[in-house]
């Protein structure tokens, strides 16, 4: 999975951070659309890639796919990719990072808003999709 994440989702996306113009936009949310599904997939018979255990590929999944919210790129065909980022989002680990180093890239806020907090109070954490 750590492989898939990292030549299909994480450098899939990359492209979003250039200046591209619409078209090009279009072409590379159609092709991580692709690659969304084969997670959203397997993820639609577990909790987590791997089964019912949180593993790496999990930790770094979670930070690829919060970018489709960063982006605006439409979640609606992908249920149990937005129920994974709740999950994970949720987890104390997850939610003391946030805290700690702010959110980056990470919004993960759309049923409410990601709370703005002091260093080291937990966020608020709902998936904006």
């Amino acid at each position: 999975w750590q492989s898939f994440i990292a030549a299909e989702l994480h450098k899939g996306t990359s492209p979003l951070f250039w200046p591209l113009d619409e078209d090009a936009k279009s072409f590379v949310r159609n092709r991580i659309s692709s690659k969304y599904r084969v997670v959203d997939d397997a993820l639609s018979r577990k909790p987590y890639l791997t089964g019912s255990h949180f593993t790496a590929a999990d930790a770094y999944l979670f930070p690829i796919l919060s970018w489709a919210l960063f982006f605006k790129l439409d979640l609606s065909d992908f249920p149990n990719i937005k129920d994974f980022l709740r999950r994970v989002g949720k987890r104390p680990s997850v939610l003391a990072a946030l805290a700690a180093e702010g959110p980056g890239l990470i919004s993960i806020s759309c049923d409410e808003p990601l709370a703005t907090t002091q260093r080291g109070s937990a966020p608020s954490v709902a998936l904006q999709a």
